[in-house]
C-alpha cells in the first residue's frame, strides 16, 4: 500500500494539469486506506472498544469514494487517450500527406536530374569533335563518343585514367600544359600538336581547352576539345608538294621563262633562261630585257613592248637574244599579259624555246616540235593555274568560315558543359535545388543549343566535302602533269578524262554543263596517258571557248552542254566529245589541224593544240581525230585508238 502510495504521486508529477488534480484526489483516497489501516491496527492492539459497524462504514464510505474516483477518473482518462490517439492519426496522417509529398516532389527532381543529365550526355556525344572533362588532378572525369572514337578506347578504359596516360602529347606534364596553363592564367587555350594513342598512333589534333568552375569559384579542372585534323594536315601537304613541284616544274623546264613588268624591266627568270644566256639571276633581275636584245634598237623595243602590252599577248614570235659572251641565241616565243580588275597592266609571262640549232640545222624539226608541245602544255597549264587556284580557293574560304563557326559554337557549348558540371556536381552532393535546374535550363536555353545540334554537324560534314574537293582537285592536277612513261601502257580512259575535266573545270563550269557517257565495261587502253590527257584538255578548251563565244555576254546566264562519251567500236576505243557551239564552217575545218592555225583572239589559244592533239593521236598512237560539224550545230570530235598496243 505504502509502495502504491509513492507510486501514485511520482505519476502525477508527469500527467496534464486536468488529470494531476484528480489523481491526487485518487492518491488521497489511497492515503486515507492507509491511515484507516494502521489506525484500525492501532485500535486492536490497544483493545479501544469502537464499534466494528462505525470502523466499517466509514472504511466502505471512503472505498466507495474511491471506486466512484477511480471510475471516473478511469472513465476521463480513457476518452483523453481516444482524444489522442484521434489525434494522433490525424498528425500520423498529415505526417504521410507529408511524406507523400515530399516524396513526390524528389521523384519529380530526381527525373529532372535525370532529364538534365540525359541532356548533358547527348550534348557531348552529338558534338561532332571529341571532349573530354580533366580534373585538376588531371583525372579524366568524362569523355564523349567522339573521344572515344578519336583514342580508340572504351569508355572505361579512359574515365578516371590521367589524361597523359590516355591521349599523350609532347607537351604533356610540363609548363606547357593546358592545365597547367589555365591554373595560372585562366582563359581559352588554343593550339594545335600531335598525340599519340596507345597503340603508338601518331593523330594531328587541333584543341581549345577552357577552365570550368565550381560554384563556389574555385577551379574544378578543364574541358578539351579534340579535332582531327589528319585530312586537312594531308591536304596542306598535298598543297605544299604541288606548290613546290610547279615552282620546280618553272625552275627546271625546258623552256626559257622570264617575267616583265610595265616598263619591260625583267622581275623573274628561271633557270633555263640563265643557263641558255649564261648569266647569274642577280646580273639579270631589275635590268630592262632591251639590253638582253641582239643589236636592238630602243625604238623598236619600246615599240613593240607597247603593242605586246596592247594586245594581251604575242604568240609564236622569233627573237634573238644575245649571250653574256655576245653571240646570239635564237628563239620563238609566247607571251601573255596579267591585267587588275580595271585592265591595268600589271606584269608579263613569256616563255620562249631556243632554236638557235634548229635553224642553223634546217633539219631537226621533230626537236622543235617537241619543244613546242612542251611549251604548249606548259602555256596551258599557265592558262589553267588561275581557274585552279580558284577551284581550290572556294572550298577553302568555306573550311575556314565553318571552322570560325565551330570555334564560336565550342565557346558556347564550353559555357553550357560547365553550368551542367556545377548541376551534376551539386546532384551527386544531394543539394540539387529547383533554381539550379533552372539555371540549366536558363543556359542550355542561352547556347541555342537545338540550332548548335543541328548546325555542327552540317559545318562539320561541309568542311569534309571542302576538304574532299580540295584533295580531288589536287590528285588530278598531279596525275595531269606528271609525266607518264613514254611508252605506251594499259590505261584507264575514263579516270584520265575525270582527271581532265577536274583540272579544266573552271574554263566549262560556268557556261556548259558537263555530260558523260562511259561504258561500264570499258577495257584498258594502250597509250600515253599524259599525252592523252594534253588531247582531251585541248578538246575541251576548244568546246568551252566555243560555247561561250556563241553565249556572248550571257546576261541570262544561259548554258551549254558538253556531252563526252566513251566506248568500244570494233578494235578501237572511242572518245566522242560534243560541244553545244557555234560549229566550225567548212573553209576553217579543213585547217583546224594544222600548226598555228587559230581563229581566236590573242591570249586564248597558240594555234598549237589541235596539231599537236593530231600529232599525238594520229603519229604517236596508231589512231584517228576527226572533227564533224555544221555551223550552228555545235561540234563533235571522234577520237579513235588501237585496243592492241
Amino acid at each position: 500500500m505504502f509502495a502504491s502510495v509513492l507510486f501514485s504521486l511520482k505519476i502525477h508529477q508527469h500527467l496534464p494539469d486536468d488529470f494531476a488534480h484528480r489523481w491526487r484526489i485518487l492518491t488521497f483516497f489511497i492515503e486515507f486506506f492507509l491511515v484507516g489501516y494502521i489506525f484500525y491496527i492501532l485500535l486492536l492492539y490497544t483493545k479501544v472498544n469502537i464499534p466494528l459497524e462505525l470502523i466499517v462504514g466509514v472504511i466502505f464510505l471512503m472505498g466507495a469514494f474511491f471506486v466512484f474516483s477511480f471510475i471516473s477518473l478511469t472513465r476521463k482518462t480513457l476518452g483523453k487517450l481516444h482524444d489522442s490517439e484521434q489525434l494522433l492519426l490525424k498528425a500520423n496522417e498529415e505526417l504521410e500527406s507529408r511524406i507523400e509529398k515530399r516524396t513526390q516532389e524528389l521523384l519529380k527532381s530526381t527525373r529532372q536530374l535525370d532529364k538534365t543529365l540525359s541532356e548533358q550526355t547527348q550534348i557531348l556525344d552529338t558534338a561532332a569533335s571529341g571532349i573530354r572533362v580533366v580534373d585538376t588532378n588531371y583525372v579524366i572525369r568524362k569523355a564523349n563518343k567522339t573521344f572515344l572514337n578519336i583514342v580508340g578506347l572504351t569508355r572505361d578504359k579512359v574515365i578516371g585514367k590521367k589524361c597523359y596516360e590516355v591521349f599523350s602529347g609532347s607537351i604533356c606534364t610540363g609548363p606547357d600544359c593546358p592545365l597547367e596553363k589555365i591554373q595560372k592564367n585562366p582563359g581559352l587555350i588554343n593550339y594545335e600538336t600531335d598525340k599519340i594513342r596507345l597503340d603508338g598512333r601518331e593523330i594531328p589534333c587541333m584543341i581549345n581547352a577552357a577552365p570550368f568552375w565550381g560554384q563556389d569559384g574555385k577551379l574544378l579542372g578543364i574541358v578539351e576539345d579534340f579535332r582531327d585534323i589528319t585530312e586537312r594536315k594531308q591536304a596542306e601537304r598535298s598543297l605544299q608538294e604541288k606548290e613546290s613541284f610547279y615552282r620546280l616544274l618553272n625552275e627546271k623546264a625546258p623552256v626559257g621563262y622570264h617575267s616583265l613588268d610595265r616598263n619591260g624591266h625583267i622581275l623573274n627568270v628561271n633557270e633555263t633562261w640563265l643557263d641558255s644566256l649564261q648569266y647569274t639571276k642577280d646580273e639579270v633581275i631589275g635590268k630592262p630585257l632591251k639590253d638582253f636584245l641582239y643589236e636592238d634598237a630602243t625604238g623598236t623595243f619600246e615599240e613593240s613592248f607597247q603593242k605586246f602590252k596592247d594586245e594581251g599577248g604575242v604568240l609564236g614570235v622569233e627573237h634573238v637574244l644575245r649571250k653574256k659572251d655576245g653571240t646570239p641565241i635564237h628563239i620563238l616565243i609566247n607571251g601573255r599579259v596579267v591585267t587588275d580588275e580595271k585592265g591595268n597592266f600589271l606584269l608579263s609571262h613569256c616563255m620562249f624555246v631556243d632554236i638557235t640549232e634548229l635553224l642553223e640545222t634546217k633539219k631537226d624539226k621533230k626537236l622543235l616540235q617537241t619543244r613546242l608541245v612542251q611549251a604548249q602544255k606548259l602555256e596551258a597549264v599557265g592558262q589553267l593555274a588561275a581557274g585552279i587556284a580558284h577551284e581550290i580557293n572556294t572550298p577553302t574560304q568555306y573550311i575556314e568560315s565553318n571552322i570560325d563557326f565551330l570555334g564560336d559554337a565550342f565557346k558556347d557549348i564550353t559555357e553550357l558543359m560547365a553550368q551542367y558540371h556545377i548541376l551534376l556536381e551539386n546532384a551527386r552532393q544531394g543539394s540539387i535545388s529547383q533554381e539550379q535546374a533552372e539555371a540549366a535550363d536558363n543556359a542550355l536555353e542561352k547556347a541555342d543549343w537545338e540550332y548548335l545540334r543541328e548546325e555542327v554537324p552540317t559545318a562539320v560534314n561541309q568542311a569534309r566535302e571542302g576538304t574532299q574537293r580540295v584533295a580531288t582537285i589536287v590528285r588530278a592536277m598531279k596525275e595531269f602533269s606528271h609525266p607518264s612513261s613514254k611508252e605506251k601502257v594499259p590505261s584507264d580512259l575514263v579516270r584520265i578524262i575525270t582527271n581532265t575535266t577536274t583540272v579544266c573545270q573552271n574554263e566549262w563550269k560556268n557556261i556548259a554543263d558537263l555530260e558523260t557517257d562511259f561504258a561500264p565495261d570499258m577495257p584498258s587502253v594502250p597509250c600515253i596517258a599524259d599525252e592523252i590527257g594534253q588531247v582531251i584538255l585541248n578538246v575541251m578548251v576548244n568546246a568551252a571557248h566555243a560555247i561561250s563565244d556563241t553565249l556572248g555576254d550571257n546576261s541570262e546566264g544561259e548554258k551549254g552542254t558538253i556531252k563526252i562519251t566513251v566506248r568500244t567500236n570494233g578494235e578501237n576505243a572511242e572518245i566522242l566529245i560534243r560541244d553545244s557551239g557555234s560549229g566550225i564552217p567548212e573553209d576553217v575545218k579543213k585547217h583546224i589541224f594544222d600548226p598555228f592555225f587559230t581563229t581566236k583572239v590573242v591570249g586564248r589559244g597558240s594555234g598549237q593544240g589541235l596539231a599537236i592533239a593530231h600529232d599525238v593521236i594520229a603519229n604517236k598512237h596508231g589512231g584517228s581525230i576527226n572533227a564533224e560539224s555544221k555551223p550552228g550545230e555545235g561540234t563533235t570530235f571522234i577520237i579513235q585508238l588501237p585496243l592492241a598496243a
